[in-house]
């Protein structure tokens, strides 16, 4: 039984303009680069690269769909606390596969937070020795959940794409 189970497509028209800018000028610097005598080899490597910069806007951010989901572990011990009763799942859908790309238990997490331009330096300073995932499909967020836990004795900071529903669902399992 799902808790909470979303699919998160990308919805921003800020990454694909950028995409879009980045092919369109680098097309323009590759087949300019006839017309200039001296840089032409220079107009072309720019060229290429902004074309590559396209190319992975498009591929990280709007062409990857992320599903979150909580759903209930196969415990059925019902005196357990309710984090202790779901587990966090996050599915990467790749066509019409589906790829199991995280899951933990909900026992494992030790804080969630908000990730906005006030504190984003801040956050960075704090996960420098943690290893570090991002699932997130909108380019240039100004707001991100992280969730911070601990698998195997290691800590982990998990930055997902925000939802309201998901972020109080989180906070009121971890209370």
């Amino acid at each position: 039984m799902y808790l909470y189970h979303k699919t998160l497509a990308p919805k921003n028209t800020f990454g694909k303009l950028m995409s879009l800018f980045y092919l369109i000028g680098g097309a323009i610097l590759y087949l300019s680069a006839n017309t200039v005598k001296y840089a032409a080899s220079v107009l072309q490597v720019i060229g290429v690269l902004f074309i590559g910069i396209s190319i992975y806007i498009a591929v990280a951010f709007l062409l990857r769909q992320y599903c979150f989901s909580i759903m209930q572990s196969n415990t059925e011990d019902t005196d357990l606390p309710p984090s202790h009763r779901y587990d966090f799942i996050i599915t990467e859908k790749k066509g019409k596969r589906d790829i199991k790309v995280l899951h933990f238990g909900m026992r494992d997490l030790t804080s969630i937070q908000i990730v906005d331009e006030k504190n984003k330096t801040q956050v960075a300073k704090e996960r420098k020795p943690m290893k570090r995932y991002t699932y997130n499909t909108e380019y240039a967020a100004k707001r991100l959940i992280e969730v911070r836990a601990v698998l195997d004795e290691e800590e982990y900071s998990i930055l997902i794409t925000y939802d309201e529903e998901l972020l109080k669902i989180m906070q009121s399992l971890i209370k």
